[in-house]
């Protein structure tokens, strides 16, 4: 699609497609979540992690939700490419 023109539907319709098929190869590694959970990348692919089985977990929601909004704040200054240290805790 680079360097193609597409109607913003058919972009849409192919992520939709993208995501369905990484929903469904992450149900069949890790089997179905309960409704208090979701699947999510154990590396998040703004960190560089991949759209990879080997890089798929589950976590609560809250915590994915909870995560995310806590690592956007951190990096939503850095340029593409910078370096980051992360520390975990708890």
């Amino acid at each position: 699609m680079i360097g193609q023109r597409v109607a913003v539907g058919s972009l849409v319709l192919v992520g939709v497609r993208l995501l369905t098929r990484l929903v469904d190869l992450a149900a069949a590694k890790l089997g179905p979540v309960p409704d208090d959970r979701c699947y999510c990348l154990k590396v998040p692919a703004v960190l560089g992690g991949q759209y990879e089985v080997s890089n798929f977990g589950t976590n609560s929601r809250n915590e994915l939700i909870s995560f995310s909004g806590d690592l956007a704040q951190q990096i939503k200054d850095l340029p593409d490419g910078a370096q980051v240290s992360l520390t975990l805790t708890g």
